[in-house]
């Protein structure tokens, strides 16, 4: 379908650190635990068509690694896979590229998971051995496995510099080269051989500092995939930071209105722990140092709800709270049309920044007519020819029966 004319209106570090014991691992052994890396790590090869928030159009390359080889499993970055895919295709060392499909895909965490074909993996192929329970601590001896610039099932060593919080998120900083091409592959604990998180990204100012996932961030969302129930994150409708005066405990900043989940809290709030009963009964308390830590937490809860200890000037208090958790990214929706790629864009700050939920231009391809006639990424679909549309069907149906016909449409900018 075709527009030809647009009408725009415009409105207004924190460091964990531990002492590790010494460990140097041989030649040798380094040389061994690489060749059996490369019977779990694959090439995962991407098309980005139509790029959501965040993605690019253009053909990606990266990593992953077998986490089910009996399912045909395969964990990697979301920024590897992409939002919106094309189609996605994954490699293993001396094979040929064979389709995959996106089994989940999480943002939030820059996670995802591949499905295959059982039949499509080599019987050599074997499962990355992972540590889901351990934390590494500062100094452990590391090597990062990939792809580099093209250097297909390469190793890389180092030693974990530092545990991080930082974009919201849990990492693992090591000084194990990371470069295109290592991510979605597997960061492995030298001296054990058991993967400890997936390599993801690394400072381009600097050498020498990369980040990975850590496993205690990923393996529950694989377990309650095997488990058939839901990975999602949960929505959590308040604003945390860092409570830079305790060594454990998370300031509420702003409790957001009108979401689809609320929570009896207050600004000002200090979280200090959750408090929940596992599938088999059993109660578990988890401090909680990060942001992070209560969206990894609320996501493994069996329940529907569970106990936040806080406290409130000079009160300790428990408080229930309701989990619910947000829809699959799969199940996303969009249109393009003339160049841009329209959506939905939920996010927690909706009910104030977005009330009526208007639609989102996730990306304007350059040179195209939606760039000449001034939309832009992040544009807000205020009307189109005067009505709201503002799910991706109500959109696609109204252009469908304009098509070839001239149409105003009418955004909201952030400036």
């Amino acid at each position: 379908m075709r527009l030809f004319s647009w009408k725009i209106i415009f409105s207004s570090v924190l460091a964990v650190f531990s002492i590790h014991a010494s460990y140097t691992p041989s030649l040798a052994e380094n040389e061994k635990i690489f060749s059996e890396a490369a019977n779990f790590t694959v090439k995962v090869r991407s098309v980005i068509k139509y790029p959501w928030i965040g993605d690019r159009e253009g053909v990606f390359s990266g990593a992953g690694f077998v986490v089910d080889k009996e399912q045909g499993w395969i964990a990697t970055n979301a920024h590897v896979t992409g939002r919106i895919t094309e189609s996605v295709k994954v490699q293993f060392k001396d094979g040929r590229y064979n389709p995959a499909k996106l089994l989940y895909l999480g943002t939030f965490r820059d996670f995802a998971v591949l499905e295959v074909s059982p039949d499509l993996i080599p019987e050599k192929a074997t499962e990355a051995p992972m540590d889901c329970d351990g934390k590494p601590s500062l100094g452990t001896a590391v090597g990062a496995f990939g792809h580099p610039h093209g250097l297909d099932f390469t190793g890389t060593r180092g030693i974990i510099s530092g545990q991080k919080y930082r974009w919201s998120k849990n990492w693992i900083q090591t000084d194990a080269a990371i470069n295109p091409g290592n991510s979605g592959g597997p960061l492995i604990a030298l001296e054990t051989g058991r993967v400890i998180g997936i390599n993801t990204s690394s400072y381009k100012s600097s050498d020498g500092i990369g980040f990975a996932i850590p496993t205690e961030d990923f393996c529950p969302i694989i377990e309650l995939l095997k488990s058939g129930q839901n990975p999602n994150p949960p929505m959590i409708p308040v604003a945390l930071s860092l409570d830079h005066e305790k060594e454990t405990g998370l300031n509420v900043m702003s409790v957001y209105e009108g979401e689809p989940v609320s929570w009896d809290l207050k600004e000002g709030d200090k979280l200090d722990r959750v408090s929940y009963e596992d599938a088999q009964g059993t109660k578990r308390s988890v401090d909680l140092k990060t942001p992070a830590d209560l969206t990894n937490v609320l996501r493994s809860v069996p329940g529907n709800s569970a106990m936040l200890e806080l406290e409130r000037g000079d009160k300790t208090l428990s408080v229930s709270v309701p989990i619910q958790k947000w829809p699959s990214m799969l199940d996303e929706q969009f249109v393009h049309v003339s160049g841009a790629v329209i959506g939905s864009f939920d996010r927690m700050g909706d009910a104030e920044s977005n009330p009526e939920k208007l639609l989102v231009v996730h990306n304007v391809k350059d040179s195209s007519a939606a760039e000449v006639a001034g939309l832009q990424d992040y544009d807000l679909i205020k009307s189109v020819d005067g009505k709201l549309l503002n799910t991706p069907k109500a959109l696609a149906d109204y252009l469908t029966d304009k098509d070839g016909k001239r149409v105003v449409i009418n955004v909201r900018r952030e400036e």
